[in-house]
């Protein structure tokens, strides 16, 4: 049985163009890959955190990504950031953590994960991935691949109007109240009615819209 979702899987059940979203896409590790797994796609990545985009924008990054420097969330403006610092432990010539920040205040996240401190906040851009739709003039989404840690109910707060022309989601979950607010899996698939699990693979789960993938 997979733990991660597959580059294969992508491959067998994505058209040879797709419209993909990179939602939360910290150092573009993903948003890359799938530039390059299907080069006559588009790739749009969007992260509000800039210890990551520069890490990002360092890379060697192809034609078909685009990089949009805010967070998706349920209103078109702006909102405080939770913005993550410290090093890991097991590796203290790593970077700075910069991927766990959130629009949500951290809650058990705090003793989870002890080392990792959240004592700076900053103002980032915010918007709906409805406004989002409408001004690149994209009239669907194959695919999207998200962790936003705990903030996933605001971006599909934010849309409302576009769900069920996206064919398939990727995203990170927990059961646990990690940041204020946070929903549990059940929950978050109350605002996806003709979604389902494709699979799960127990931090992260796809699901499919069924009204576009049977």
């Amino acid at each position: 049985m997979d733990t991660h979702l597959t580059d294969q899987w992508l491959v067998d059940n994505l058209p040879t163009n797709p419209i993909i979203l990179d939602i939360g896409c910290n150092d573009g590790t993903h948003t890359i890959n799938f530039g390059r797994l299907f080069p006559n796609g588009r790739v749009f990545g969007f992260e509000p955190e800039p210890r990551a985009l520069n890490v990002f924008r360092s890379k060697e990054i192809p034609d078909n990504v685009q990089i949009f420097e805010y967070a998706l969330s349920n209103n078109d403006g702006s909102d405080i950031f939770w913005r993550c610092s410290g090093f890991t432990p097991d590796d203290p010539n790593h970077r700075e953590a910069d991927w766990s920040g959130s629009l949500l205040k951290p809650k058990i996240h705090l003793d989870a994960v002890p080392w990792m401190k959240f004592d700076t906040t900053f103002e980032v851009e915010t918007k709906r991935l409805d406004t989002w739709l409408k001004e690149v003039s994209i009239d669907h989404i194959d695919f999207i691949w998200m962790d936003v840690q705990g903030a996933e109910h605001l971006v599909f707060e934010g849309a409302s109007e576009v769900l069920n022309k996206i064919s398939y989601i990727h995203t990170e979950f927990d059961d646990r109240e990690l940041y204020t607010g946070q929903k549990t899996l059940q929950e978050l698939l109350g605002y996806l009615p003709n979604f389902k699990i494709e699979q799960n693979f127990g931090h992260d789960v796809l699901l499919r819209n069924d009204l576009i993938t049977k």
